[in-house]
């Protein structure tokens, strides 16, 4: 074993010169190579590896910082959509504004003040079947958009389990009628 490594040891030293001594050549045959490669090696002789990690690690920090700034900022813009649309008599739009809010930015002022607007509006069943009815017409849709892309591509076999489940699922959801349409046209080619 010992001789195995020291084979690979004398191995790697001469790969090792060998690569040392073709970037010499290549550096001889071009003076501004060089001379970049030599600023390069004085430039890592001054470079401190704990300064560089610090300012990484400040780097970061600020990133993060900024990222929640702006999910802060995102959260501040949404409470005052929501506030709008419940001006407006649009429950559902303000809901999910509210419901963004506190999965977005839990921790932020804004979720603070949608906590107990979304309980309230939690606390009305009406709005809540309506919320429910809406969901499911939003994911019917999404369906129905999918099988239109996969039917355009000529991949029908991708379509069909959606348009069924939308069918069979929901059949009294909007848009129900036009998979059924969708379905009936892919059984006609």
């Amino acid at each position: 074993v010992a001789a195995l490594g020291n084979g690979l040891v004398e191995r790697f030293v001469s790969d090792n010169e060998v690569v040392t001594k073709r970037i010499e050549e290549a550096l001889a045959a071009n003076p501004d190579g060089a001379r970049k490669l030599d600023k390069l090696r004085e430039a890592n002789k001054t470079v401190d590896p704990q300064a560089l990690a610090a300012q990484r690690r400040e780097r970061e920090t600020a990133k993060a910082q900024l990222q929640t700034q702006r999910l802060e900022n995102r959260a501040a813009a949404k409470l005052r959509i929501a506030e709008s649309l419940r001006d407006a008599g649009n429950d559902l739009g303000a809901y999910r504004q509210y419901l963004w809010i506190v999965n977005k930015a839990g921790y932020s002022e804004a979720a603070l003040k949608a906590e107990p607007v979304i309980a309230e509006y939690e606390s009305d069943e009406a709005l809540m079947q309506a919320f429910e009815r809406d969901e499911i017409d939003r994911q019917v849709k999404s369906w129905i958009t999918l099988a239109g892309s996969y039917i355009m591509a000529n991949r029908p076999e991708h379509a069909r389990p959606l348009l069924e489940q939308v069918v069979n699922d929901y059949p009294h959801a909007t848009g129900a009628d036009e998979a059924k349409q969708m379905l009936a046209k892919l059984e006609i080619e």
